[in-house]
């Protein structure tokens, strides 16, 4: 293991994907974060923040199956460099509008989420295949463990960073720095080469019935692997209830229900994305070590269970006694850092299935898709949670979820048996 992340690590363009992925993730983490805070100061509202989450389906839905075209018909790495410069200027201009007009219309938030959304659809249709043209297969886990804790760098850094920008200088201040991120993100796409890209054949390319030929053969045999066929339908639904429960209700826990300083919130995502960092080369054994439907089966019931016991602190935290609410705190991050624990091998393990079992030239096709099916749960989950939470208190709330989480467990027990 030493040996290959030597080799690794002296991959000059897979260092420089590393930092370009830090920095474009960086940049949307802070952006998502200086958004909810707005939007919360102006309104107070779940509702309407779920509803600025949940709007990236429209674009998700309609976009992705022409980013996964463009992303194999396409050299992956213009793409990239294209969109963070459309990315990059999309700030600029918000930028801009900030510094003028110190209150940004809900309808403009609105026009920026669903613009960037667009963007991002093509643009993580090349990225998400891109790994595979960069480095050789034997290095694939650990450059995706690697890439956990570039993640996890990013979510160290991320909140307290944004939440001293926002405070400091409001919403432009974070426009301005979410725009300098991505220019660097677009001069580091130029330092990346891909030597493992598989070249494509330019007649079956600019065949359109060939596309649909070659995108139903991929899927039928993506569909032979039992744990594709399982993931497709499980994770979305773990998704549709554990994302929203741990971004909107437990965002809007901190700062409305217990009227916590942005900076406390602040500490308890820098303290959880600390975990991030430590978790992914002590897991990377067990990654190696068990099949990725294994590990879906115990993520599901962990995932379920600390969520329930998140529910408990926070009805505990909303009893008017003394520090309770410090108490409650201290464990949802507990709680919430246990749920990484559970997360980490799956994704790791997940991501290395598909990048090693889907053939280049499928692979931006299939990737987006399958991204999609499972992300396009997440707003339909933030705009319900959101829901709930303006109509009943918020542990109520996050018990729906955690019993949500755990009736896929059961689920994931009917459709992998033999």
């Amino acid at each position: 293991m030493k040996l290959s992340m030597k080799n690794l690590l002296k991959n000059k363009s897979y260092l420089s994907y590393f930092f370009a992925s830090a920095l474009s993730m960086g940049s949307s983490n802070i952006l998502q974060f200086a958004l909810a805070l707005y939007i919360l100061d102006m309104t107070g509202s779940p509702l309407i923040y779920a509803s600025i989450l949940s709007i990236i389906i429209i674009p998700r839905i309609i976009l992705t199956p022409i980013a996964g075209v463009l992303g194999d018909r396409l050299r992956r790495i213009d793409i990239m460099k294209v969109l963070n410069f459309a990315q990059a200027l999309l700030m600029l201009i918000y930028a801009i509008f900030a510094i003028f007009y110190k209150n940004i219309s809900l309808i403009a938030v609105y026009a920026l989420v669903i613009l960037l959304e667009m963007i991002e659809v093509f643009y993580n249709a090349a990225e998400n295949s891109i790994l595979a043209e960069i480095i050789d297969q034997d290095l694939m886990e650990e450059a995706v463990a690697f890439s956990k804790v570039d993640d996890g760098i990013v979510y160290v850094t991320t909140p307290m960073l944004a939440a001293f920008i926002y405070k400091h200088f409001a919403l432009s201040g974070s426009f301005i720095l979410v725009c300098a991120l991505m220019s660097l993100t677009f001069i580091l796409n130029f330092f990346i080469k891909t030597p493992f890209a598989v070249k494509v054949n330019h007649d079956e390319k600019n065949s359109f019935k060939s596309y649909f030929t070659d995108f139903k053969d991929g899927l039928l045999e993506l569909s032979k692997n039992k744990f594709a066929k399982v993931f497709v339908v499980v994770a979305p639904l773990i998704n549709f209830s554990f994302d929203a429960v741990c971004s909107v209700i437990i965002t809007y826990v901190f700062l409305e229900v217990f009227k916590l300083d942005e900076y406390v919130y602040g500490v308890y995502r820098t303290i959880t994305s600390l975990v991030s960092i430590t978790l992914p080369f002590i897991i990377l054994p067990v990654v190696k070590k068990f099949k990725p439907l294994k590990l879906l089966k115990y993520a599901s019931l962990s995932i379920a269970t600390c969520i329930f016991l998140m529910g408990a602190a926070v009805y505990y935290g909303s009893l008017d006694l003394e520090n309770n609410a410090i108490i409650s705190v201290i464990l949802i991050t507990v709680f919430d850092c246990l749920i990484i624990s559970s997360v980490m091998p799956l994704n790791i393990a997940t991501q290395v299935f598909f990048q090693k079992n889907v053939k280049d030239e499928y692979r931006s096709r299939i990737l987006s898709v399958l991204r999609m099916l499972v992300l396009s749960s997440i707003p339909l989950g933030n705009m319900f949670y959101g829901f709930l939470a303006n109509t009943f208190e918020a542990y109520i709330c996050i018990f729906v979820g955690s019993l949500a989480v755990f009736i896929t467990y059961p689920l994931i027990l009917y459709l992998s048996r033999e």
